[in-house]
């Protein structure tokens, strides 16, 4: 959409002084990283930002806001400036109203409303009726206000909606019970937060919520959508950055990219590739396989026209929703619909969170549900309690379907969702052996650790996301335990996280520093498992934990924790050295020094995992998998099988508890 707005109104613009700065400087298409718009940030901050990254919408935005605070003199000329330059924008164009109704009047705010919507007459008086203009009637965003929420979505409605009130009452009403329904089902680490902070706000918005998915799903359900054939696959993610979950979402997508061939296309969209320092790690891959990444944090709010935006039957609810659902809901529908695809493959619980009702709204007649690790109830940090009501209430509708990576993941779902375990798909990741080469970077970092740390008898290593979850203190307190007993010792930690600065100041405190290689992100990961002879792996919780896999592809025995699907990436006592839940650092130390003492059982344990990982995690198995959920066949054509996804039959889930049999005696005979 072009800029509809009248010529630039007297004012100065301090934002766009600090854009054209910016431009000015060269910093124009920069992205800035996770944290960039902290709360409590002043204007001064603000507008420094925005002159290194001038194309970033939601530091204008933010800036616009605190000015209409702060200066409200300035703010019309601020939002003016902000809603020229993202004339796609919700946020901008309704702070612009905002701003002109308090300084200049309704008729001023009538007049950009006509400018807006010269295409569409009755758009003015449908959206703003003369008794309502005050200053709070126009925001959807950031404190979606019930006026804008029920006058837009009235425009060329055909019948009459109930109010927010009415809408308001009922979500309550209805949104008890769930809330009663959650505490039942073990959320008692949560119940004093939701009986005393948030009973009527989790209430409303999960009353809202399941309301909202009920009318989706029923439509849907009464005349399921059709597939064309010509329609491409479309992936879904939350960013590609350096993780076990985007390393398989980018074999998945080049996998399927091979096998339909190009008269299916394979499209990619994420939601950001800056939401964090390695955000874009897996672009390059995408790109040299000729899949196309679109950014939909960067797209047009409501396809560019609320009118006619395939979110519009929803705006009643909208506002009683989680902001940041909602903020990638108005995003990514529209672009849905707008591509048509037959599928929506959406990778891991975030993204899910955001996709599984945009793609419902959308219409998609394919929805895969690719979980990649145990539920959320089981991650305290990752829960939100509507996730309750967005799986169950997906999963009820035609044509959706959940896969997961693990037995363990399989069975926890099911039960956490009440749902047949025969209905969950268990796709194990596809994981092949990473070559042992390293570039120039990371043989000139070895041979420097090596001159530097001289002959060992054990190099002990890792490669991992250095995060909470991880527990990299925990591995360098090990490590620390291990050099009390063999000084000789020493460690390679690959992988960059938010932890990952604090893990080096850990293990310098303690004195050790000097026995450690911090390699950060690497695409050398095959060549530092080269160096390994074994990997310690601390998770707290695992799906299906890639790098135990390729360590054993490499011939390097494991010491892990039982971190979920953790076991059923190894062969426990024979490729794997397993310690308890909640290991001390003496714990770990105890089973390393047992391999570091023993050079024959890590030899020996090496070859049977290299071995049974290359049988276990087919790369080719994964994909035909995901290509029949997905309703694809080899050469691009649709798989003839009407309109029901394909559950996975009960001798399937005979077939796992045979599998975990024949693992227990394979151990046991080794």
């Amino acid at each position: 959409m072009e800029s509809r707005l009248p010529a630039g109104l007297p004012g100065t613009d301090a934002i766009g002084d600090a854009y054209q700065a910016g431009i000015a400087a060269g910093h124009g298409g920069r992205r800035p990283a996770r944290g960039a718009i902290a709360a409590g940030k002043t204007l001064h901050h603000l507008l420094t930002s925005i002159g290194a990254y001038p194309d970033c919408e939601e530091l204008q935005v933010a800036a616009a806001q605190l000015l209409e605070r702060d200066a409200p003199d300035a703010a019309v000329a601020a939002w003016r400036g902000v809603a020229a330059r993202f004339p796609h924008s919700h946020d901008a164009f309704c702070g612009l109203l905002a701003a002109t109704a308090q300084q200049d009047g309704a008729d001023a705010a009538h007049t950009l409303i006509g400018e807006r919507y010269k295409d569409r007459p009755d758009a003015l008086p449908l959206l703003i009726p003369p008794d309502r203009t005050d200053g709070g009637a126009f925001r959807l965003f950031p404190e979606q206000d019930e006026a804008w929420r029920d006058l837009a979505a009235r425009i060329s409605a055909s019948a009459r909606r109930p109010t927010a009130g009415e809408l308001l009452d009922r979500a309550v009403a209805i949104g008890s019970a769930p809330v009663r329904d959650l505490l039942r089902r073990g959320l008692a680490r949560r119940s004093s937060r939701i009986a005393h902070i948030q009973n009527v706000k989790t209430a409303r918005a999960i009353g809202a919520l399941g309301t909202l998915f009920d009318a989706i799903v029923a439509r849907r359900n009464a005349d399921p959508p059709r597939e064309t054939g010509d329609g491409p696959v479309t992936m879904l993610t939350g960013s590609l950055g350096a993780g076990g979950g985007e390393r398989q979402f980018v074999r998945t997508a080049q996998g399927l990219h091979t096998l339909t061939g190009p008269t299916k296309r394979i499209n990619v969209l994420v939601r950001s590739l800056n939401s964090r320092s390695d955000g874009g790690f897996f672009g390059g891959e995408l790109e040299r396989a000729g899949i196309g990444v679109r950014i939909f944090g960067d797209l047009p709010d409501f396809g560019g026209d609320i009118a006619t935006s395939a979110v519009r039957p929803a705006l009643d609810v909208l506002g009683m929703l989680p902001g940041r659902m909602v903020r990638n809901v108005i995003k990514l529908t529209d672009e849905l619909r707008r591509t048509s695809p037959d599928a929506v493959h959406i990778w891991q619980d975030g993204m899910i969170y955001h996709g599984g009702l945009a793609a419902l709204l959308a219409g998609v007649p394919r929805i895969v549900l690719n979980a990649r690790s145990v539920p959320p109830i089981d991650r305290p940090n990752r829960y939100r309690p509507e996730y309750d009501v967005i799986y169950r209430s997906l999963l009820t509708a035609a044509n959706v379907v959940l896969s997961v990576n693990s037995r363990q993941a399989a069975r926890r779902f099911s039960e956490w969702l009440g749902i047949d375990l025969s209905a969950i798909a268990v796709i194990p990741n596809g994981v092949a052996a990473l070559p042992a080469e390293g570039d120039d970077e990371a043989t000139t970092q070895y041979r420097r650790f090596d001159a530097a740390t001289g002959p060992s008898e054990l190099t002990l290593g890792t490669v991992m996301r250095m995060d909470d979850n991880k527990r990299p203190f925990l591995w360098v307190d090990a490590a620390a335990c291990i050099l009390r007993t063999e000084p000789r010792a020493r460690f390679i930690m690959v992988g960059g996280g938010d932890l990952r600065e604090q893990t080096m100041r850990r293990a310098a405190r303690l004195g050790i520093a000097g026995r450690f290689l911090f390699v950060g992100l690497s695409s050398c990961v095959g060549f530092w498992l080269s160096k390994m002879d074994a990997f310690l792996l601390t998770s707290r919780y695992e799906g299906l934990p890639n790098a135990l896999i390729e360590a054993q592809l490499a011939g390097v025995p494991v010491i892990t924790t039982p971190a979920d699907g953790a076991l059923e990436a190894t062969i426990p006592g024979v490729s794997a050295l397993v310690t308890g839940a909640d290991p001390t650092p003496e714990e770990i130390a105890a089973r390393i020094l047992i391999l570091m003492r023993n050079p024959d059982l890590r030899r020996r344990m090496g070859a049977i995992g290299a071995r049974w990982a290359a049988d276990r995690f087919s790369v080719a198995a994964m994909i035909r998998r995901s290509a029949e959920l997905l309703g694809v066949e080899p050469g691009g054509r649709s798989a003839e099988r009407g309109h029901d996804l394909a559950r996975e039959p009960a001798q399937r889930v005979e077939r796992r508890a045979r599998i975990d049999q024949q693992d227990q005696r394979h151990a046991a005979s080794l």
